[in-house]
């Protein structure tokens, strides 16, 4: 048992920094990196920088949820597990509510990378309105 904790625990974790690696050169883009290049750049700009924008905010939601998801899975191998008089009821609604929790906190991410898009893209509007 101890070598299968110790092999879930690196899965976990290179999953987690793969992710991280993965996500790194989108979150690092500036807003006002995506100002010049919507309006320094190209003609045409504004639709790649608001692409950009919604790219970034979508590896922003990614990210929080990739991070809760190792959390949750570190503090879920580390619990001490729970007896139960009847396995096939107690599975199941263990099942049910972790899904349930996970729906519940990807709207909540959803709802926050859609504010963030929308936010991003109003400031990309508001610079292209000064620049006319």
């Amino acid at each position: 048992m101890v070598l299968a904790t110790i092999i879930d625990v690196f899965a976990a974790t290179v999953g987690l920094i793969s992710g991280v690696f993965f996500s790194m050169g989108v979150l690092t883009v500036k807003d006002s990196t995506l100002q010049k290049i919507a309006f320094q750049m190209w003609d045409k700009g504004f639709v790649i920088a608001t692409e950009l924008a919604q790219q970034k905010a979508q590896f922003m939601a990614g990210a929080v949820l990739l991070a809760a998801s190792f959390l949750a899975q570190m503090v879920g191998k580390f619990l001490p597990p729970a007896s139960a008089t009847n396995f096939l009821n107690s599975k199941l609604i263990e099942a049910a509510i972790g899904v349930g929790m996970a729906i519940v906190f990807g709207l909540m991410t959803y709802l926050g990378y859609r504010l963030y898009r929308a936010k991003l893209v109003r400031t990309l509007l508001a610079k292209a309105e000064t620049k006319a």
